[in-house]
C-alpha cells in the first residue's frame, strides 16, 4: 500500500521506487501471503458425528 497505492493517490508526498528497499517489502509481502495460503490449504482431518 505505501509503495503502491499512496503514491499514486498522492505523488508529490510520497517517494517513488526505492530499489532493493521496495523489492523487499514486495517480497516479504509475498511470502507472508504465500504462508498464509499454505496453513489455509492444509487438509484437515474429517471429523465424525
Amino acid at each position: 500500500m505505501y509503495r503502491v497505492v499512496l503514491p499514486l493517490r498522492f505523488p508529490q508526498v510520497f517517494p517513488r521506487w526505492d530499489g532493493m528497499q521496495s523489492l523487499a517489502d514486495i517480497l516479504a509481502h509475498l511470502g507472508v501471503g504465500l504462508v498464509i495460503a499454505l496453513v489455509l490449504a492444509k487438509e484437515r482431518p474429517a471429523t465424525e458425528h
